[in-house]
């Protein structure tokens, strides 16, 4: 139990979410997804699956989240804007979901 409990207490944030063609409709897939850590001169990098969802896990827990900046980026589309969704329960969230809102440019 103790060992839970230190995993626990080591876990950070985690993102998630899905990036959305807003004049077809549905996800973009093999889109390339950023996460930059402001302050830190830090960012991960991975992509959509094939209906646009995407995860990053593994923060460490003294990363603010609202230093986390989500992005997104697909040939032939542009990053109209993000919206970030935060559930209830404020600091003490463990994950937060973030869409990409793309259109043509």
């Amino acid at each position: 139990m103790d060992e839970d409990d230190e995993d626990q207490s080591n876990a950070g944030v985690s993102f998630f979410g899905f990036a959305r063609d807003l004049d077809r409709g549905g996800g973009v897939a093999d889109a390339k997804v950023s996460a930059e850590i402001k302050n830190r001169n830090a960012s991960l990098v991975t992509r959509t699956d094939d209906q646009g969802h995407f995860k990053f896990s593994g923060f460490s827990k003294d990363i603010d989240p609202k230093d986390v900046v989500i992005s997104c980026s697909k040939d032939g589309l542009k990053l109209q804007r993000t919206v970030r969704r935060q559930p209830p329960g404020g600091d003490a969230a463990t994950s937060i979901e973030v869409d990409c809102l793309m259109v043509k440019p």
